[in-house]
């Protein structure tokens, strides 16, 4: 059977990636605020309105960017070394491991660590950004980070709808949630295993000295072109990080004005969601 081409395999492989971890969004805020209110003991009718609920939501979702945010500097060193497609066998395993963990979270910190675990494999994507590099050349690059930004897009735009859908037919639980989402992870990863081929010969490495973390950053810093980049970015995601964490919270407190049950505010917030992301 003829392989894709790379380009066309990390296209893949992102948007499967993306698909699993878009589909935890319409379920992870509501019950995110249903477990903190557990946590806390107190009452349900206190859980939407109490501020010290709405940090813990803050927490659990920002748990997952930390995670990330620690993760990938790291992973994209590691790729330098030992290969973009290990890394990327890795990450997809750890996420096999987040989305059952999830599907088995009955408590606040259980949760936590499944979105903590969900967060390290997700920091794969600058991986898969490496990955673009090493087989585009100067010519066609823009065109292959433009495919990855694709996959982000279908992703976000799919992944809700998708897990939306599952709690509709599911009891409102996250137990198939979790699943499907562990079996597109195993999808993945069978076919990193098996189609998309290493993009870096780690043989050929020189003996340059590699600078830091944060002295790349430093750099990318003090470069104006890059420093706008920078800035641009951590706006929009800013702003996304803010609309991911107040957005279902926000439709199911004003239920009552739409009539709607959580199963609903969760089905609507995620077309709305996909609606989003396919005008931008």
């Amino acid at each position: 059977m003829r392989k894709p081409s790379p380009l066309t395999g990390i296209f893949l492989t992102v948007l499967i990636d993306l698909l699993g971890f878009g589909m935890v969004i319409p379920d992870l805020q509501l019950r995110g605020e249903r477990l903190a209110g557990a946590l806390l003991k107190l009452p349900e009718s206190q859980w939407e309105r109490n501020a010290t609920v709405g940090l813990y939501v803050g927490a659990l979702l920002g748990g997952f960017s930390l995670a990330q945010l620690i993760a990938n500097p790291f992973l994209g060193r590691l790729s330098d070394r030992i290969g973009r497609r290990k890394v990327l066998l890795v990450t997809t395993a750890l996420s096999i491991a987040g989305s059952v963990f999830y599907a088995h979270a009955d408590t606040y910190w259980f949760s936590f660590g499944a979105r903590l675990l969900a967060g390290l494999a997700a920091a794969n994507l600058g991986v898969a950004f490496a990955y673009v590099a090493d087989v585009t050349t100067p010519e066609n690059r823009a065109s292959g980070v433009g495919k990855i930004g694709m996959a982000l897009g279908l992703g976000f735009i799919f992944g809700p709808v998708l897990g939306a859908t599952i709690l509709q037919f599911s009891g409102d639980t996250p137990l198939w949630l979790g699943y499907i989402a562990a079996a597109l992870s195993t999808i993945n990863f069978l076919y990193i295993w098996f189609f998309l081929p290493e993009s870096r010969d780690v043989t050929a490495i020189s003996d340059q000295k590699q600078t830091s973390f944060f002295e790349d950053l430093a750099l990318a810093l003090r470069t104006p072109s890059l420093r706008l980049l920078l800035a641009m970015f951590f706006t929009s995601n800013f702003a996304f990080a803010m609309l991911q964490t107040t957005f279902f919270r926000l439709l199911a407190d004003n239920r009552g004005i739409f009539d709607l049950s959580d199963k609903l505010a969760k089905s609507y917030g995620a077309w709305i969601l996909a609606l989003v992301g396919l005008i931008g």
